[in-house]
């Protein structure tokens, strides 16, 4: 079922149940939406300027944060990659949002 709440954050499961993309949460209530979906881990490729979200309000909604800001239409850093996959494995339910 889409709820509301999926549509505005545009989240999808890109493989059921592991891996979600998702807009980047604004507030406590859109990271709440996310941890309802299941989701352990949240990988934020926009800048905290941008959302508002900071490591402390990630973790605050019971959330593993892996913060990587990318400027928009930049590629990521190999290294960025590696941080964001070692996230996955571990938490095994993540979720990646952009702006």
């Amino acid at each position: 079922m889409i709820t509301h709440n999926a549509i505005l954050m545009n989240f999808k499961w890109i493989i059921e149940g592991r891996l979600a993309a998702c807009r980047g949460p604004r507030n406590e209530r859109d990271l709440s939406f996310l941890a309802s979906r299941g989701v352990r881990a949240l990988v934020r490729l926009s800048h905290e300027d941008e959302t508002g979200m900071t490591p402390a309000t990630v973790a605050s909604a019971g959330l593993r944060d892996c913060y990587e800001p990318t400027a928009t239409g930049s590629q990521r850093s190999t290294q960025s990659l590696i941080s964001a996959m070692a996230l996955r494995r571990i938490a095994r339910r993540t979720a990646i949002s952009c702006y």
